[in-house]
């Protein structure tokens, strides 16, 4: 504790040493220098994490073309630190309701639904917390002025130097393999798992005005079903992830006075960094503007049907 009373008989003294400890414990995490500039405040979930991977993209290329920091993780990778998730989410729940004992005995038997929406909660949550153990390293990548080795190991520098919380690093830690090159795979992934657990990513955001949500015929619904069916799983995901955020961000407010006759092909072309422009050109035509609310609507719907066709067959 420090006095807040100083003056000729009571001296400024600060104890540095005392000061750094308490902020390193309680809100600092990562390590940071304190400088003489304008305090400006961050608000959780603020951060655009696509437009964070492309500065550290641009930093670690300076004036090379076509180098990135970040490459793709292997598969096995991904199904280890899904695997984690997912142990500890039971984990948690048994312990929470149970009991080992007990827990053992009633996986036999079907869950009661409010059991069944618990256990959907735990795992909603623990991909939430990884998904925040990633954006956050990610953000501190950014903040970084000489970016660390994209070898170093993933976990390690979440809890090491980054010093997270162990529930936070634990998915991770002990897979030498994973990497900070492979952080924005593994976003892109925990992301697609997270928002597919919850059920609702398909939904048109609250923030897209009434003029972009005319509804679409069957003959629109059958080519983005296509347009599905034909693609890879991740490039799609991306791409309906960065269509989203058009929705959200984009259409909020008036983008034309000709949103029935435009193609909303155009504006998508302009819409994200982050989207696929070979998806963008595959992108059905023929749909308006006025139609992205329910374009979306119905081509997320295409993907969430695909995706838990593919998981049935692999059980």
């Amino acid at each position: 504790q420090q006095t807040l009373r100083y003056g000729d008989r009571v001296p400024y003294q600060l104890n540095w040493r005392l000061l750094e400890t308490r902020l390193r414990e309680r809100y600092i995490t990562g390590r940071k220098f304190i400088i003489d500039s304008r305090i400006e405040f961050e608000f959780a979930g603020q951060h655009n994490i696509p437009t964070v991977i492309e500065k550290i993209n641009r930093e670690f290329a300076g004036r090379r073309e076509h180098v990135s920091y970040f490459e793709q993780a292997p598969e096995t990778l991904i199904s280890i630190v899904t695997l984690n998730i997912q142990q500890r989410a039971a984990l948690n729940f048994n312990s929470l309701n149970d009991g080992p004992l007990q827990a053992s005995q009633q996986q036999a038997r079907p869950m009661e639904p409010q059991r069944e929406e618990q256990q959907k909660q735990r795992t909603l949550d623990a991909y939430h917390t990884a998904m925040q153990a990633v954006e956050q390293t990610l953000i501190a990548l950014q903040r970084q002025k000489n970016l660390p080795v994209n070898s170093t190991e993933l976990g390690a520098y979440m809890k090491d130097i980054l010093h997270l919380y162990p529930q936070e690093y634990d998915p991770f830690i002990r897979i030498q393999p994973l990497q900070l090159k492979h952080l924005r795979h593994v976003w892109r992934c925990l992301q697609r798992l997270y928002s597919i657990q919850q059920g609702i990513w398909h939904e048109i955001p609250q923030t897209t005005m009434e003029l972009y949500k005319n509804y679409i015929d069957d003959k629109l619904k059958t080519e983005l079903m296509q347009f599905i069916t034909r693609h890879e799983m991740d490039p799609l995901w991306t791409f309906l992830s960065g269509f989203r955020r058009f929705l959200d961000k984009n259409c909020r407010t008036e983008l034309s006075q000709q949103a029935d006759f435009e193609s909303l092909k155009t504006y998508l072309e302009y819409a994200d960094d982050d989207m696929d422009e070979l998806l963008i050109d595959a992108f059905p035509e023929t749909i308006k503007l006025s139609q992205a609310g329910y374009a979306y609507y119905h081509a997320a719907k295409f993907y969430q049907e695909r995706n838990d066709r593919e998981k049935q067959q692999h059980i």
